[in-house]
């Protein structure tokens, strides 16, 4: 377990590990077969013969190409503590824990650090008045696009709620502070705020909980109702670098498609830049109207908050104007 040890303390502050690593451990213990919990009384030189053998075969795992560069970051600190007791059972105890026992420990610590620091996203709708046709079809739609990365530990968790009431929103953002990487909303909004399923919310309050609620981790948001892009101001002054709003009016069915494409080319492990994009190009590609036949704008900055002509394509990617590099909010992507 030593090695172990010195392994990680010596990468660097950040250490990118394929989830892979995770299973590779699994197989390892598996291999082991059932053994009796809690003791083994086999004697202590011939466990430690036993945990330096699986340590080498982890080890060689952590040195294979598991290791790709990927957002599963472990942070080395985080660890310190459980492989130290697990190191001290081992070489202090006169009867000694048993390898399985310790190595599923081990398992544990390594994969709950990892999901700690996976991206969450929260995906908001409400339809008070049930005129929203298709705003089902993109709820169901991007939890079926997120539900194999949550299973292949891709991202931490997909928060979805279809009724979205002022409480519960509020609760999201509790429950889950410091976590948030992308909010999207679905429904109507109008120009103080947005049309929740129990009340016509202001804006800048709900968007002030969720930057103080997720100041580091929120990377998006992504409102998707007609002419957002009144608030897209309000999310720069809070510090969101990065937002998708609309300048005018959409329709329903073509809001969903547009939500879907993206999210579809984001779990595929592209960009948010390359995400948008995409999407932009799906929505011009199937549409006879004018307005899509325009290119998807990427904007520095909210100046060009204004009116606009109803045949400029509706959806934008918005960047914060004082960004020093702008390719970092582009670049983002979930793994």
């Amino acid at each position: 377990m030593e090695q172990l040890k010195d392994f990680l303390q010596h990468q660097s502050d950040l250490t990118q590990i394929h989830f892979e690593v995770i299973q590779q451990h699994e197989a390892t213990i598996a291999e082991m077969g059932p053994l009796t919990p809690p003791y083994i009384r086999i004697g202590e030189k011939k466990v430690k013969q036993q945990v330096k053998e699986i340590t080498e075969e982890v080890l060689s795992a952590f040195d294979s190409s598991y290791i790709i560069n990927v957002n599963f970051k472990v942070q080395n600190q985080a660890l310190q503590g459980q492989l130290k007791l697990l190191s001290d059972q081992i070489t202090g105890s006169k009867q000694v824990l048993e390898v399985k026992l310790l190595l599923d420990r081990l398992v544990k610590a390594v994969t709950q650090s990892v999901n700690s620091h996976l991206p969450v996203i929260f995906t908001a709708y409400a339809n008070p008045d049930r005129d929203l046709k298709n705003l089902n079809k993109e709820e169901q739609g991007i939890q079926d696009l997120f539900m194999p990365l949550l299973v292949n530990n891709r991202i931490q968790n997909h928060l979805s709620r279809y009724n979205t009431d002022l409480k519960s929103y509020f609760e999201f953002l509790r429950l889950w502070r410091e976590k948030i990487t992308i909010f999207h909303f679905g429904g109507h909004v109008n120009s103080d705020g947005l049309v929740l399923q129990n009340i016509d919310a202001f804006f800048k309050p709900l968007a002030q909980e969720l930057s103080q609620r997720n100041p580091a981790s929120l990377k998006l948001v992504f409102l998707n109702g007609c002419s957002t892009k009144a608030h897209v101001q309000t999310l720069f002054d809070l510090g969101i670098k990065a937002v998708i709003a609309t300048s005018v009016d959409v329709e329903d069915a073509t809001a969903t498609d547009f939500a879907l494409h993206f999210y579809e080319e984001l779990a595929a492990g592209h960009t948010i830049g390359e995400a948008y994009q995409s999407a932009s190009n799906f929505i011009k590609s199937g549409s006879q109207e004018i307005r899509f036949q325009q290119l998807g704008e990427i904007v520095r900055g909210s100046k060009l908050i204004k009116p606009k002509k109803a045949e400029d394509f509706p959806w934008a990617l918005y960047l914060h104007p004082k960004l020093n590099d702008a390719s970092e909010a582009l670049s983002f992507r979930l793994y």
